[in-house]
């Protein structure tokens, strides 16, 4: 019989005892809402609710309504799940569908280093389902802390990289869905093994066309979901299609990292969702720091000119009152804008001096600054 053979620097193939799934499984079975630190819950709850609002938001953009359109039409009848902000409902699978094309809409979901995206995945997948089974609060928080988890944990030991073109989020996103729709299905410690065994199977999506990706996260979030239904159906995946030698990590990446086993020791201790931060812009995580700086240095222009132009005592050019198309804008250690035609000079001003200008054919101007101008934008 031939047998796959054993990659090297893989620390987990071919290893006696229990598989990644089974790992995975264990804890999302175990974990109880009462072995939950008190900030993991409130972020749990904070999130919800973040999202939930998103969802509404998503309404105002027409592939949302794309995503709730499309969603009623494959449900056909009346199902057991709420589409935000529409009457009715809908079948679970149809629903999730529906709620994360509505939330992904304007790019203000969560993040979880490294560019992950959890919440436009499980919290649709946790109300719907959740919704559905007629679960409490306490237990879908719970499922939201362990989808988070599971998907924090098996990125975590790869090494970080900046190439946009192989995204995480396309990998990992559906064994967290899988994950938090197991426990709110409350299957075995062995069915959820096996859905987290499917979800190996379901990642999906490239980066190419992202513009028009809202699909593929809708995609994504019904595939978790369908891990776990097949997992309760009886059907059956390779117990380690996660790390095993043609499996997930051996597919997507050539190798089991290294720290895997360490990464998963840290369930129950770590909690991935308080890691996870909201965007402050509406942009792609990749973008925000520079957007963030950007805004940053046009606050400080904008307050630098405020300040500067009230303390201009004078400003004149060839006699004449200067107006908002001959004044020069000045930037500490950058080069003076000035008119069309004429020299600039090179400054870097201070507080309580005396900056002067020469142009050729014009008199010497002279800016005086007081105390509280620190920069001069005028």
């Amino acid at each position: 019989m031939h047998r796959a053979p054993r990659v090297m620097g893989d620390k987990t193939i071919g290893k006696d005892g229990p598989t990644v799934a089974d790992r995975l499984a264990e804890y999302i079975c175990g974990l109880r809402f009462d072995d939950l630190p008190a900030a993991v819950v409130d972020k749990a709850k904070e999130l919800l609710v973040y999202h939930l609002s998103l969802g509404f938001t998503g309404h105002s953009w027409p592939a949302g309504q794309t995503a709730v359109s499309l969603a009623q039409e494959l449900s056909g009848e009346p199902g057991s799940a709420s589409i935000i902000g529409e009457p009715g409902q809908v079948r679970p699978l149809e629903a999730a569908f529906a709620n994360a094309g509505l939330m992904v809409q304007s790019h203000e979901d969560d993040v979880l280093p490294p560019m992950l995206h959890p919440g436009r995945v499980m919290h649709p997948t946790a109300w719907a389902i959740g919704e559905d089974c007629h679960v409490s609060g306490r237990e879908l928080l719970t499922a939201l802390v362990v989808g988070y988890d599971v998907m924090g944990k098996l990125s975590d030991p790869l090494p970080r990289s900046d190439d946009y073109r192989r995204r995480p989020q396309y990998r990992f996103t559906t064994f967290g869905g899988a994950a938090t729709a197991a426990r709110l299905l409350g299957l075995s410690a062995d069915q959820v093994a096996q859905a987290m065994a499917q979800a190996g199977h379901a990642g999906m999506g490239v980066v190419e066309g992202s513009e028009h990706f809202w699909n593929v996260n809708s995609r994504l979030t019904t595939g978790g979901m369908m891990a776990a239904y097949l997992a309760r159906a009886g059907a059956l995946a390779a117990p380690r299609t996660i790390e095993g030698a043609y499996g997930f990590y051996q597919f997507y990446f050539g190798a089991v990292p290294d720290g895997l086993d360490a990464s998963l020791d840290r369930l129950g201790s770590h909690f991935a969702i308080s890691d996870a931060t909201t965007k402050p812009i509406s942009a792609s995580g990749t973008n925000i720091p520079a957007l963030q700086i950007a805004c940053s240095s046009g606050r400080r222009a904008t307050s630098s000119l405020r300040t500067s132009r009230a303390c201009v005592s004078s400003w004149q050019t060839n006699g004449a009152p200067v107006t908002s198309t001959t004044k020069a804008t000045w930037s500490a250690g950058q080069t003076a804008r000035t008119r069309p035609g004429s020299r600039s000079d090179s400054a870097s001003l201070r507080s309580c001096s005396m900056a002067k200008s020469t142009r050729p054919g014009a008199q010497t101007r002279a800016i005086r600054r007081c105390g509280p101008c620190s920069t001069e934008s005028l």
